[in-house]
């Protein structure tokens, strides 16, 4: 019994204690209590989000906000009533409140948005939630915080415009950096902020307009101000230049015009003023003088013109100029005695003269030089001996010469790391001096110079290296062993060359393709470099070195020998480029290996065997090519394999999905038989030698002078087949027998191995008789890789000569051009450069295509008469006056000429198209045009021309098509219609006309595509557009045009409407839901990025062939219509960043455009941009076709509920669907796996529950894929794409599996959800009490002992 009693004592003591000490601990926690105002405001903050954040008590059970985290608050307290209940417990502490003074939560993953509970802690001082995931607008009374000193919001995806009312009398730092925000800038912005606020940040957003003058009311305090990657235009207003104690100013990536005032020069407190890449004319002004602390001044990327005003090259404080990218001119100025702070001088992309300044080794700490692409045609000065502190030098294609003076000077600077020499120097030798030394070199890149000689000796020495470039040129011998002692090499590209012999075995020990970190030790500068990705394409520029991709490219070379098994282990590299050799063996199995790798090129050469199907392992590699081999077997499925196209694996005897399918094991292509490979080459010149000797006994009608076919052997690739033989009575004489032979057995050599020969084209045609001639040369995309010989002059019947689309290079040889009968000249697309040879007689000439190539030079005011005689000179325009005659279209397109476009080409009176597109021309468009009787085409866009449409122009009867978009034309838009009779397609885009809209253009009868985007055009659109009966498409993006009600009431009567592009107009309107609108033949519908409010209009259901539609980034509600689904041609659909709820609708599933139809309009579009935004924070991506676009759906940015409907499966077309960012709960359908062209699945950012189906494995073409942020649990799938898919794409998910979590638990644990909060606490509450029960009821004499100690285990210190 006493046992019994002394239990029930100690059942009730435990019980009474347990109460008491949850009691104090409650109490406790009073005493540290937020604000109820506060509290409030938490609250509400915690309510729109949707994740958890660390450290928050999410159910509010306690408020002491003080511990929480991102928390801090004042020392400030105040006395409670409910004191008194604390003294009758025999505490005595009072009831603690305080004060939020910090709410900094940046880098939490954040996602929600803000609301205006937030306004009510008026004690709030620092705000900071940079760096998250929030959205929607931004509530008012953010910007209503009479204590606030700094509000940070940046990097988050904020959209709408800023409040119009700002009251922050105290703000110090307000940062709204790297949002969505569009609209002005708010004007009051600095009215109640002036006397406090030294940092504002507004870059990265979308803001448009002018810069409100009242920003200038911040001068008495603001230091810092960043506007830079906005859509802000005009000139710069006068109140920046009241900002007196600015000290960084930049406004770069803007679109800004106008001459730079001289106002700038007031703010003398400036360190750094950046307004690069904007539209700034004119010169820059003289006002350097002025500044004592400019340190940076960066203006690249822009339309300068004139001198480096002395000032500015006379600054003693100057660190950094960089005025790259314009147009200035004359000789390079710069005064190193003054400027002794220089250390980066970028003046790159200009139009400066030679000779290079010897003066430069004076700037005793100028370490980055850029000179590149000027006209400097000089020597290198001797005195840069003495330039030591020379660190980074470029300049490429700056017209220097002698490479051994130079290379014998540079080597005496001894910090010399980066040295860029491309396109210089032609047909010079590579100096092998031994005595050559660049101990410190870390990137030499001298490509693109036909250079001749081997890989000197000395580079051996430059142990540091890094980079290495050398291709495009004219390098012989081997490839030197010593190359594997680079260890830091990590990019080396010998492509394009005359190296022979095998690739080194020891290449694969380079230890930064194996296993180090491929970055440069220490930032290179900012400027760019160019890497060419493609033949017949520009460069890809990359402006840092370090972004690179780790590459051996050995491609066009002659390399023999085997593709080593030890490569690999060469675990870093992204990219093998081993095409166009004679390289033979098998494909190693251990190339599986190199588990970084992107692209495998091994096309073009000899080798044998079968493909390894490890090489399936390698899940990053996106681009690989073995075509033009002897492979045999079947081609390994799975993986990336799936997703190479069927010219991959051409020119084999391979089966598989891509080519011929392989029925069986016993049906496999098999291996040719090895005698044959042993006797090859002597067995086939034998047969061709007798096919020749049949064919040239037997035939009595074909004969080719040898001497007309030699220049064509000159080709370093070349692949012949003459013409069927036409009947004749002559004989065939030894001679004519032994040339027929020689070629026929040249022929077939080279046609070995192809079991159709009868399927190649024709290449050459002669004329009949005893002695034929060549009149016809055709060879076109054959894969030529070489120069063109003079000897071609010889070919002098010839008629046709087409060399398009292929690998030649050099400059054009003079012969070419005296081709008496020659009428059409096609050299289009390879990768000539230089001059156009002076002199010229082709008389009979009436096409003549340069286009797509590298060739230079300009035109200048001089020009001939029209007399036959020539003129020694190396003016263009002295080949255009002696086309004049017959030539009827002139292609110069995508080359890099430059200068005015003289008015001599008026002489060219019978042409009838006119390419000088994608060009450096500048100044006026000569007024000229009254001379051409048949001109229908003038393309002239992507150049720099300025003044207005010439008046001849704009009044030629002929003209079919003007194309002048993305130039810098300017003023009202003059077309006499009356007289314009004959024009189809307008394209005056990006330019700088001002408004109105041409009231007239419906007088041009034919008329029917039309583009007046990105212009400053600020008016309505004309009634008179009802008459507009001709017009299908219309493109008016972006040109400040307003009232869309009336536009689209105007627009509906245009009955041939099919295309209509409004995007970044009507802001803040309403979209019209009139429903008597109807736009019967619309196929595509742009409207986005216009704020526009209202919801989704029926009358678009009655646009049954709508196709394409964009209504993205507005601010349409409600929901998404079920008669989408009608829509029989829809293949994209962007309804994104909008608000609209509901369901989505189950019809969309139903989408034939997504299902069974091609993507593609049914007609042509005009070639004008069309752009796509690819990533909140980035710029815009462009396609000139709208049939380019992916198919995609686009629902993202929305507030849609519901659940994704298994159905959507059916979307076998669909290559993009987007959902992230909505309210979608349910599970993801398995069903989705049907969706086999999808590319882009992103659902991240919803309440999707359960598991990812296994199925989804089955996207062989899926490269982007999210499920982050939402409710999901267990494995990952593993396979197929899964293996490429970033950790980024699951996390916020109770997911693991393979290398993208932790490693999954035994089955039967890792498919149960997590318990919450609650669960945890009553667990954790329950062990505690059974355990101090068991522990205290055992022993009473430590319970008697041990009371204070039980009651301050439960009390927790005050804290603040």
């Amino acid at each position: 019994m006493f046992l019994l009693y002394m239990a029930v004592f100690d059942f009730l003591l435990i019980t009474i204690v347990m109460v008491l000490s949850f009691q104090a601990q409650s109490l406790s926690s009073q005493n540290l209590a937020c604000n109820p105002n506060d509290l409030k405001a938490l609250k509400g903050f915690m309510t729109g989000l949707e994740t958890v954040i660390d450290g928050w008590n999410t159910d509010f059970s306690s408020n002491n906000c003080c511990a929480w985290t991102g928390i801090t608050s004042n020392s400030n307290s105040s006395s409670s009533s409910s004191s008194s209940s604390s003294s009758s417990l025999g505490l005595d502490n009072p009831i603690q409140t305080s004060r939020v003074v910090k709410f900094e939560l940046p880098r939490k993953k954040l996602v929600g948005r803000l609301f205006e509970s937030l306004g009510t802690m008026d004690q709030l001082r620092v705000l900071n939630l940079s760096q998250n995931f929030l959205k929607g607008t931004l509530p008012v009374s953010l910007f209503h915080f009479r204590n606030l000193q700094v509000l940070d919001l940046s990097f988050n995806y904020f959209s709408g415009p800023v409040p119009a009312t700002l009251y922050l009398p105290s703000i110090q730092i307000l940062d709204r950096s790297r949002n969505l925000l569009e609209g002005y800038l708010p004007v009051s912005i600095c009215d109640n902020n002036s006397c406090t606020i030294r940092l504002l940040n507004l870059a990265a957003n979308y803001f448009s307009g002018n810069i409100p003058i009242e920003l200038g009311s911040c001068g008495g305090s603001l230091k810092q101000l960043y506007l830079a990657s906005n859509d802000l235009t005009g000139e710069v207003t006068e109140g920046i230049f009241r900002l007196r104690k600015l000290r960084v100013l930049n406004l770069q990536d803007n679109k800004f015009s106008g001459p730079m005032s001289k106002g700038f020069g007031s703010l003398t407190n400036l360190v750094r003023l950046d307004i690069s890449s904007n539209g700034f004319t004119g010169i820059i002004p003289d006002v350097f003088h002025n500044f004592a602390m400019l340190k940076y001044f960066v203006v690249h990327s822009n339309c300068f013109n004139g001198f480096i005003p002395p000032s500015l090259s006379n600054s003693p404080i100057l660190t950094s100029l960089n005025v790259r990218n314009n147009s200035l001119e004359g000789s390079v100025v710069i005064n190193c005695s003054a400027m002794v702070s220089l250390t980066s001088l970028d003046l790159s992309s200009n139009r400066f003269t030679g000779p290079i300044p010897d003066n430069f080794p004076s700037c005793k700490r100028l370490n980055n030089v850029n000179l590149a692409r000027n006209k400097l045609g000089s020597l290198l000065p001797e005195s840069f001996k003495d330039f030591h502190s020379l660190s980074h030098l470029s300049l490429s294609n700056s017209s220097i010469y002698n490479l051994s003076s130079a290379l014998r000077i540079l080597q005496k600077c001894q910090k010399l790391t980066t040295l860029v020499l491309s396109m210089n120097f032609h047909d010079e030798e590579l100096l092998a001096d031994t005595s050559l030394d660049f101990k410190n070199l870390k990137v030499l890149i001298t490509a693109n110079c036909r250079l001749t000689g081997s890989i000197p000796q000395w580079l051996s020495n430059s142990r540091k290296l890094q980079l290495l470039d050398l291709s495009w040129n004219c390098l012989s011998g081997t490839i030197p062993t010593w190359l594997s002692n680079f260890g830091f090499l990590f990019y080396m590209d010998l492509s394009n060359n005359s190296l022979t012999g095998v690739i080194p075995k020891n290449i694969s020990r380079l230890k930064s393709l194996i296993d180090r970190n491929i970055s440069l030790e220490e930032p290179s500068p900012d400027f760019p470099f160019f890497l060419k990705s493609n033949l017949n394409k520009r460069g890809l520029q990359y402006n840092q070195l370090s972004s690179f991709p780790p590459t051996l490219d050995l491609s066009y070379n002659n390399l023999s020998g085997q593709i080593w098994p030890e490569f690999g282990i060469l675990r870093k590299l992204h990219v093998l480029v081993l095409k166009f050799n004679n390289i033979s063996g098998p494909i190693p199995g251990s190339l599986s290996g190199m588990t970084s790798l992107e692209a495998l090129d091994l096309s073009h050469n000899k080798l044998s065997g079968t493909i390894p199907h490890s090489l399936v392992k390698l899940s990053f590699l996106s681009k690989f090519n073995v075509a033009d081999n002897l492979l045999y077997g079947e081609i390994p499925s799975g993986g990336q394999f799936s997703t190479f196209s069927k010219s991959s694996f051409e020119g084999n005897n391979l089966c598989g999905d891509h080519v011929l399918r392989c029925e069986s094991v016993h049906q496999l292509p098999s291996r040719p038989s090895d005698h044959h490979d042993e006797g090859e080459p002597h067995s086939s010149f034998v047969i061709a030698m007798a096919i020749g000797f049949a064919f040239g006994f037997c035939s009595s009608i074909v004969y080719c002078n040898i001497k007309r076919i030699n220049p064509l052997l000159k080709l370093e690739t070349m692949v012949l087949k003459p013409k069927k033989a036409r009947n004749s009575t002559a004989a065939m004489g030894v001679y004519n027998f032994m040339i027929i032979t020689i070629v026929m057995g040249l022929g077939l050599q080279a046609q070995t191995g192809l079991s159709e020969p009868e399927l190649q084209p024709k290449r050459y045609e002669c004329t009949t008789g005893f002695h034929e001639r060549v009149i016809k040369l055709e060879l076109g995309k054959k894969r030529l890789v070489g120069k063109l010989s003079d000897s071609l002059a010889t070919l002098d019947q010839l008629t046709i000569l087409s060399l398009s689309q292929n690998i030649l290079q050099g400059t054009l040889p003079q012969s070419m051009f005296h081709l008496p009968n020659l009428q059409v000249l096609d050299l289009s697309s390879n990768d000539f450069s230089g001059l156009v040879p002076a002199s010229i007689h082709l008389p009979s000439i009436k096409i003549v295509d340069l286009s797509r190539n590298s060739l230079i030079g300009n035109l200048p005011s001089s020009v001939c008469d029209n007399s036959s005689g020539l003129r020694k000179t190396t003016s263009l325009v002295i080949f255009l006056q002696n086309l004049e005659t017959v030539l009827t279209l002139l292609n110069l397109q995508v080359n890099m000429l430059s200068g005015p476009l003289n008015s001599g080409i008026g002489n060219l009176t019978k042409l009838v198209r006119l390419d000088v597109s994608s060009n450096g021309f500048t100044g006026n468009i000569p007024d000229i045009f009254h001379h051409f009787a048949n001109l229908q085409y003038f393309i002239g866009h992507s150049n720099y021309f300025t003044g207005s449409i010439p008046s001849t122009l704009s009044n030629s009867p002929t003209l079919n098509s003007l194309i002048l978009r993305n130039n810098s034309l300017e003023g009202p838009i003059n077309l006499n219609c009356s007289a314009m009779i004959s024009l189809t397609s307008l394209h005056l885009g990006s330019n700088r006309f001002s408004g109105p809209i041409p009231d007239n253009l419906p007088s041009c009868k034919r008329l029917s595509n039309l583009n007046l985007g990105q212009n400053n055009l600020g008016s309505l659109l004309p009634e008179s557009f009802k008459d507009f009966h001709s017009l299908s498409y219309l493109s008016l993006s972006n040109t400040s045009t307003y009232n869309i009600s009336s536009a689209l009431r105007i627009m509906q009567h245009c009955q041939n409407i099919t295309a209509l592009i409004l995007a970044t107009n009507f802001h803040d309107e309403e979209l019209p839901a009139d429903p008597s609108l109807h736009f019967d033949k619309l196929k595509v519908l742009i409207l986005p990025n216009s704020r526009l409010t209202g919801s989704i209009p029926q009358w678009m259901g009655h646009s049954s062939k709508l196709e394409f539609l964009d209504l993205s980034s507005n601010r349409l509600s409600g929901k998404v219509p079920i008669w989408i689904g009608n829509f029989g041609f829809l293949f994209f659909m962007d309804l994104s960043n909008n608000s609209l709820t509901g369901e989505i609708p189950k019809s969309i599933a139903g989408l034939r455009g997504f299902i069974d139809r091609d993507s593609s309009l049914e007609g042509p579009s005009p070639d004008f941009p069309f752009f796509m935004r690819n990533g909140s924070n980035a710029r815009d991506m462009q396609y000139n076709k709208l049939w380019s676009f992916p198919p995609t759906l686009d629902l993202s940015y929305n507030n849609l509920s519901g659940h994704i409907w298994p159905e959507f499966g059916n979307l076998r077309k669909l290559h993009v669907l987007n959902l992230k960012d909505n309210n979608i709960s349910g599970a993801i359908p398995s069903m989705m796996s049907g969706m086999t062209n999808l590319e882009t699945l992103d659902l991240s950012y919803n309440k999707l529950s359960g598991t990812i189906p296994l199925s989804l494995v089955k996207l062989s073409f899926l490269s982007k894929f999210s499920a982050a942020y939402n409710e999901l649990y267990g494995e990952i799938p593993s396979g197929g794409q899964f293996s490429t898919i970033p950790n980024s794409s699951f996390q916020g998910n109770n997911l693991c599996g393979g290398d993208h979590a932790l490693p999954c638990a035994p089955d039967d644990q890792h498919h149960s959800e997590p318990l919450d909060e609650s669960s945890w606490s009553i667990i954790n509450s329950g062990i505690f009490i059974a355990v101090a029960i068991g522990t205290f009821g055992s022993q009473p004499e430590a319970m008697q002992e041990s009371n204070g100690a039980v009651i301050l285990l439960f009390r927790r210190e005050k804290t603040v």
